[in-house]
């Protein structure tokens, strides 16, 4: 197993993919369309891999003495899945609120 700084590459991959989902996110949001679809997939592809990243065991755990498999990370992960997702809701929640709250401006006065 790849080990970088004693913990696994996941761990460093997880918050680097968020992290540029939530900027994919923030830095698209007031221009034109493709640019927003794109920084929508990178959402959607980095919440897909951290997924991926929790759910596929890390290494066999090879026990000859008992039978019994315990993963001693599980509290952990769900940890790192919640935190994981209420990074991106708040994100989502500034996009939303940078897209609602748009400058109205006033249309000019006629003078006669």
């Amino acid at each position: 197993m790849v080990l970088w700084a004693g913990v696994g590459i996941g761990i460093w991959i997880v918050p680097i993919l968020l992290f540029i989902a939530v900027l994919s996110c923030i830095v698209f949001t007031r221009t034109s369309a493709t640019p927003r679809t794109i920084s929508l997939v990178v959402f959607f592809a980095s919440i897909i891999t951290v997924v991926l990243l929790l759910v596929i065991p890390t290494a066999d755990k090879v026990n000859t003495q008992s039978t019994a498999v315990v993963d001693d990370f599980f509290i952990l992960r769900y940890v790192l899945l919640a935190v994981g997702c209420l990074a991106i809701l708040i994100g989502l929640l500034f996009v939303l609120a940078t897209h609602c709250i748009e400058p109205i401006y006033a249309k000019p006065m006629k003078l006669q």
